[in-house]
């Protein structure tokens, strides 16, 4: 485990941070990482994270590594976002079960999203209304002070 941390993950930040990439850039990347990682919909996660890093100009590389770091969180928040959305909506609780859903959609896709389809759109619009929020809070209070801190470590002379 920690030789693919240090192959998939650090290793490519500290290159970045050695090219003399700033670190509030690579925060920024990475915030934007974290936050599309945990899209509540299956599939688009990557390419919404590149999306928005192309648009901004961030640090592909970052992005990316962040956005597959934090990809297991997904599976946890769907639930969350979908419930929080259902509570601000005021929709009735669909099932979270994932058999549920991969029975139905295989079953008849249109049904699923017919029965399915409100619920999972109050959850994107749950995640599009924390998704600011937890945007600043990752870029300036959790990845910039370990950017910082990496790029000290990296400048010291061996």
């Amino acid at each position: 485990m920690r030789e693919w941390w240090n192959r998939k993950i650090l290793a490519p930040l500290m290159a970045e941070l050695a090219k003399g990439t700033d670190p509030k850039r690579l925060a920024r990347a990475a915030a934007v990482g974290a936050v599309s990682a945990v899209f509540p919909v299956l599939g688009v996660t990557s390419f919404l994270g590149a999306l928005v890093g192309l648009a901004w100009k961030l640090n592909q590389v970052a992005l990316i590594a962040v956005n597959y770091l934090f990809y297991p969180l997904q599976w946890i928040l769907i639930p969350v976002y979908i419930r929080i959305g259902e509570k601000i909506f005021v929709l009735e609780s669909i099932p979270l079960d994932p058999i549920v859903w991969k029975t139905q959609f295989s079953e008849s896709p249109k049904l699923f999203f017919t029965h399915f389809g409100q619920s999972i759109g109050a959850g994107v619009l749950a995640w599009l209304v924390t998704a600011p929020i937890a945007l600043v809070i990752l870029e300036r209070w959790v990845f910039y002070p370990i950017f910082k801190r990496l790029e000290r470590s990296n400048s010291r002379p061996q």
